[in-house]
């Protein structure tokens, strides 16, 4: 006889819904809240981006590689949620 190897809380069907604010309304303080919460919203942060640079070329180098990730992000549906402020760009994007 084969035994029932499902984690714990695996057993419970989840209705999909495209209603995203639904979703996250109903599971609110769930595990499945917090990883909706971290798809769709994290904050993009460059205060280090050069950190260990020694010289004004390698420093240029670093800069220009943070920027090809930034550019990434925003290819992968990231936007600025708001204006950046002290080092911080609050990022959103939504799950469709």
């Amino acid at each position: 006889m084969i035994e029932d190897t499902k984690p714990a809380g695996f057993d419970e069907r989840i209705e999909v819904t495209t209603d995203w604010e639904e979703l996250v309304e109903e599971h609110e303080g769930t595990d499945l809240y917090y990883f909706i919460d971290a798809a769709t919203s994290t904050t993009l942060r460059a205060k280090w981006c050069m950190d260990g640079a020694t010289s004004l070329e390698e420093a240029a180098q670093m800069l220009e590689a943070y920027a090809a990730y930034v550019r990434g992000l925003s290819k992968d549906g990231w936007y600025a949620a708001g204006q950046a402020y002290d080092d911080r760009l609050h990022l959103r994007r939504d799950l469709k």
